[in-house]
């Protein structure tokens, strides 16, 4: 983390424009949990003055874009206050698609615009500092950007009966219009949890609770379009089984009902975990694997023996013991694989690794991913009520 700082400008020189949500959102969680674990201030320092660079830069347009100021359209001082009202843009290297352009796929992944599972991560990210610095600040920003994804990202259903809500993929920087207009099959659920802890630490009194409510009514919804959640990629099997252990957390605290689709998730996702390590991924060569997409299961990983543990001990809260019974079927065979998570860090740790080209030509992610999970968020994790 002090390199990554000292590279992209969070300690002063540096970069500091150079700022990519999804990357950014891992080193403010691996700040965070630096700082519960260690009690230096500097830690947390670090975690808040990134998350002010982030809104800087990401919450407005592009210097190589005709338009300026925050992306939002909010004035300059009320963008300041505000900066996560029109969402957040992606960071990448190439403007965005113009509009009535097609669509080149392989450019189209190196181009600008917003998504909403890089939101959601920074939907916890945000929730993370609003918990560690008190500070209700960070959650209000958690709820604009949870506004204005919902009500870009979902498209509501026709009126043809059963008809869901789906959700696009990527949108424009103004949240105008789809870049790509297929669903990611985990948004419905991330976006989901996402809500429900931000939901957490809102006061039953305040009328935001409703709004969130309604956001995640439609999301909850939007979950029984998605014919399954299983998924080979690492990176990806990594985030559901984090959306899981954030939710199992907040049933565990009794800060959310249980529901099924917890059940279901944990299903799919031990037929990845399962086929990972059954595959002979990591006996493949160094330069042919991809260091943050597997950093980013080994932090999934670690949810595992925590979710295992709160089913335990709380079943009741997991609505019933055959309820409960169900979910230890899809938990107690994963937490056997806990153990891969230990063997992924210590893969990417050795400067023998970071020596190889898959760790260089990816280097911030990669160095704030291996942080998060050297970190272990989960065991560090405090659960505490910002306050006005």
């Amino acid at each position: 983390m002090d390199d990554f700082c000292a590279r992209t400008g969070v300690d002063g020189g540096g970069t500091p424009d150079r700022r990519y949500l999804w990357t950014d959102a891992l080193a403010v969680e691996a700040c965070v949990t630096l700082h519960a674990r260690t009690g230096m201030h500097r830690h947390l320092e670090r975690a808040v003055h990134l998350a002010e660079l982030v809104h800087r830069v990401l919450g407005r347009h592009r210097p190589d874009d005709r338009r300026t100021g925050w992306i939002s359209g909010l004035d300059e001082a009320s963008g300041e206050r505000r900066p996560t009202a029109g969402g957040l843009r992606i960071g990448k290297p190439l403007p965005e698609r113009p509009a009535g352009a097609p669509r080149d796929d392989g450019l189209e992944w190196d181009r600008d615009g917003q998504y909403f599972h890089y939101h959601t991560r920074w939907i916890h990210a945000l929730c993370d500092l609003a918990e560690a610095t008190g500070d209700v600040r960070w959650l209000h920003h958690a709820i604009d950007l949870a506004h204005a994804s919902c009500a870009a990202f979902v498209v509501q259903p026709g009126s043809s009966a059963g008809a869901r809500p789906r959700m696009h993929w990527k949108m424009s920087i103004d949240l105008s219009r789809p870049l790509v207009a297929a669903m990611g099959h985990l948004d419905p659920f991330d976006g989901f949890v996402a809500l429900a802890r931000v939901q957490a630490s809102v006061p039953e009194s305040d009328p935001e609770r409703a709004r969130l409510d309604a956001h995640m009514s439609t999301l909850r919804s939007a979950c029984d379009e998605v014919p399954t959640f299983a998924t080979s990629d690492p990176l990806t099997l990594g985030g559901l089984l984090e959306a899981c252990g954030h939710f199992a957390d907040l049933v565990a605290e009794g800060e959310h009902p249980f529901d099924h689709v917890l059940g279901r998730a944990l299903a799919d996702a031990r037929c990845g975990v399962d086929a990972f390590a059954g595959g002979g991924w990591l006996l493949r060569p160094l330069d042919a694997r991809l260091p943050f997409r597997e950093l980013g299961l080994a932090i999934g990983l670690k949810r595992m023996v925590p979710m295992l543990r709160a089913v335990k001990s709380v079943p009741s809260r997991f609505r019933d013991g055959w309820t409960a019974s169900e979910l230890l079927a899809s938990l107690e065979p994963m937490a056997a694989h806990a153990a891969l998570a230990r063997r992924i860090e210590e893969a990417w740790a050795s400067s023998d690794a970071q020596s190889h080209g898959s760790w260089r030509e990816h280097l911030d992610i990669n160095a704030a991913t291996l942080a998060a999970c050297l970190a272990d968020h989960v065991q560090a994790r405090r659960h505490v009520r910002p306050t006005a």
